[in-house]
């Protein structure tokens, strides 16, 4: 089971409009509220596994309780709105350290206008808690935007645009932003690597023996294999177990 974090530069048109809308409107959560819960379909709540209630349109959502969404959903609170994707389930809670965004499945994507204090990520692979958040330098009103994934056997936290997110998880202190890109090494090695093979292929004759032709697809072969070795090396490098 492995936690990754990564940075992302795409994002859904629909999850923009979605917050964008989410934020212009008021916010009322409070105690004993999360925030305010707007399914484009239907959300069921869940407390102690038994079903709790049902609900079509915008609802108040208590601390605790576990969502299942069907038809992508999103959360208003103070200080951040996260957008569900259909199927995906969840728990937000509160702890005397800071609010907890719980991720059981599925994939959800936050806009973040400043950061909680403690606002922790949790997935069944691991529990990911922020401490900064620094907004890319912008005129009018700069959001962060991120996303976390939950799958079978793996989970991954990403920033997608608008700044960068300074994490602590079991192994220490991440950025988002540091694991997604390679090592500037590393990376010009690889390209290097790459340019000289295919150069290499480009400039044998085709109309050779067969032991050279032969020679020339295990060199390319080799080349391409050594640098999907290298891609795999810095990503595990970059894991958080």
């Amino acid at each position: 089971s492995k936690m990754w974090i990564r940075k992302r530069t795409l994002l859904t048109q629909a999850m923009v409009v979605f917050a964008f809308i989410c934020f212009t409107a008021p916010c009322f959560a409070a105690d004993p509220f999360a925030g305010r819960i707007l399914p484009t379909k239907k959300v069921s709540f869940f407390n102690d596994g038994k079903k709790a209630g049902q609900y079509t349109a915008e609802a108040p959502l208590p601390w605790g309780t576990l969502v299942k969404c069907e038809g992508r959903t999103a959360v208003r609170m103070n200080h951040m709105i996260v957008v569900f994707e259909s199927d995906s389930s969840f728990v937000i809670s509160r702890t005397g350290s800071g609010d907890i965004l719980d991720l059981k499945t599925g994939i959800a994507y936050f806009t973040l206008k400043t950061l909680p204090d403690g606002l922790t990520f949790g997935t069944p692979q691991a529990d990911v808690v922020t401490e900064m958040m620094v907004l890319n330098a912008a005129t009018g009103n700069q959001l962060l935007k991120g996303y976390v994934k939950v799958g079978k056997s793996e989970s991954e936290l990403g920033v997608l645009e608008g700044g960068s997110l300074m994490v602590q998880t079991a192994d220490g202190q991440q950025s988002p932003d540091s694991a997604s890109s390679w090592p500037k090494p590393i990376w010009a090695v690889t390209l290097l690597l790459a340019a000289v093979i295919l150069e290499a292929y480009h400039l044998l004759p085709s109309q050779v023996l067969p032991w050279v032709v032969q020679q020339r697809r295990w060199v390319l072969q080799f080349g391409l294999h050594l640098i999907v070795m290298i891609e795999r090396e810095v990503l595990l490098r970059h894991k958080l177990l």
